[in-house]
């Protein structure tokens, strides 16, 4: 079954029930779901020296119905790792 007309953002409530000859049998339980997915990928940062400081900007991806909550920042070190930066970054924008 696919549902047609649903909105992004939006919880919907399910349940369904089978049919045979004899007839309708019980509903199921209800299941909620919220139409929403990851949100999409986000485009290249940039980059700027603020004092000592280096400001990282971007553009908020998609969110695809679901607010984003969090961004993860990972840094490329000197000793060729990437690190996730979270002693001087909280980020937000």
């Amino acid at each position: 079954m696919l549902a047609a007309g649903v909105t992004s953002g939006t919880t919907y409530t399910f349940r369904l029930r089978a049919r045979n000859k004899w007839g309708f049998g019980g509903y199921s339980e209800t299941v909620d779901i919220e139409a929403s997915t990851t949100p999409g990928q986000v485009a290249s940062p940039t980059t700027s020296i603020s004092g000592s400081h280096v400001l990282i900007t971007w553009t908020e991806p998609a969110n695809y119905g679901s607010a984003i909550s969090a961004y993860r920042i990972q840094i490329l070190t000197d000793l060729g790792a990437y690190v996730e930066e979270t002693n001087y970054c909280d980020g937000g924008q």
